[in-house]
């Protein structure tokens, strides 16, 4: 089983997907597509997914950062930073980051 089918994405959604590709390499060649964004739009349909869970996304109501917690050693929660490009799109909680809160 594959990683995608376990977060919920369909093998129909996968072919549908790669067919896309296929396609913009046939019309445009490699030289014009960013692989890179596809991967993107693929972790954020896997995180619609899975958004139940305890550590959703948060977008800064301050900076506008987008950012989580994470559980680290001892179950201290520690807070991080999110790539805008991968999380930019997504519906996130409002809340002040951490490093906002200490201005």
């Amino acid at each position: 089983m594959s990683s995608h089918k376990k977060y919920g994405t369909s093998g129909k959604e996968r072919r549908q997907t790669q067919a896309k590709v296929r396609d913009l390499e046939n019309y445009l060649g490699d030289d014009w597509i960013d692989y890179g964004v596809i991967s993107a739009d693929i972790v954020v349909e896997m995180y619609r997914d899975i958004a139940t869970s305890a550590y959703q996304p948060k977008k800064c109501s301050v900076c506008g950062e987008y950012w989580h917690e994470t559980l680290g050693s001892g179950n201290l929660k520690n807070p991080s930073y999110l790539k805008r490009s991968v999380f930019g799109g997504i519906p996130a909680i409002k809340e002040t980051c951490w490093l906002c809160i200490k201005k």
